[in-house]
């Protein structure tokens, strides 16, 4: 018998010490084919471990899926990164899982992903 792999879960249910996003064997949204030892995901889960979102309807085919962490979120590319204080950290921990503090900051940065459509489409699937 095989395992999956472990990612942070995008919901679950927080610890008596206040921790979050624990991990979780497919992320919390797939099931784990223990035969191959991969994640089956679930409709709009994707990647090792169910670990990101999918794009709706893969931008229909007129733009980018990209990290939300990737996104322009001022009035020019990179302001976003400018404004960004030195000790920003996305609310992410390499090590052990998150509290109610540290998720306050986008700990989804490297998990979420939206559409970038191209010039003249719009929406959230660039239709």
């Amino acid at each position: 018998e095989m395992y999956c792999p472990y990612e942070f879960a995008f919901v679950d249910t927080p610890d008596e010490d206040g921790k979050v996003h624990k991990y979780m064997e497919c992320s919390g949204k797939g099931i784990c084919d223990r035969s191959s030892g991969e994640c089956e995901c679930f409709d709009g889960y994707g990647g090792k471990g169910c670990q990101r979102t999918t794009c709706p309807n893969d931008c229909s085919g007129h733009g980018t899926c990209e990290y939300i962490d990737e996104l322009t979120f001022g009035s020019t590319p990179g302001e976003y990164y400018a404004a960004k204080p030195s000790n920003f950290s996305m609310g992410i921990s390499s090590t052990s899982a998150m509290t109610f503090a540290s998720i306050s900051e986008s700990w989804d940065s490297m998990k979420s992903m939206a559409c970038v459509c191209d010039a003249g489409y719009i929406d959230v699937d660039c239709s």
